[in-house]
């Protein structure tokens, strides 16, 4: 068996060891918290290019549910299950943001 194909196969074993650990209504937590976080992002990313444009972002009504979704990671206690569970699946970047790339137009 090659270097390479051993080495998938404990990183694969290392993965099933965490998610084992894992309980499912953390995993479902943490995934809730970071969608909210993506849309508050995306939310604040067209409110500035908005006012970029010299609109005025007040006017986008979808853009209230970027204010919904801050108000509620707001509410949202960041356990410790919470943030292992984004550190284990690299969710999140070392600025704390959810996407891959920085949202150009």
């Amino acid at each position: 068996m090659s270097v390479i194909n051993q080495h998938i196969k404990r990183w694969l074993a290392r993965l099933e060891i965490k998610a084992e650990a894992t309980q499912w209504p953390d995993r479902h937590a943490a995934h809730h918290r970071n969608t909210r976080r993506a849309i508050v992002e995306i939310c604040e990313a067209i409110r500035e290019r908005l006012s970029l444009m010299g609109l005025d972002p007040t006017l986008a009504l979808s853009l209230l549910r970027g204010q919904e979704a801050a108000g509620e990671l707001a509410s949202i206690p960041d356990s410790e299950a919470l943030r292992s569970i984004r550190h284990n699946h690299g969710t999140s970047r070392a600025n704390g943001s959810t996407y891959a790339r920085p949202v150009r137009a």
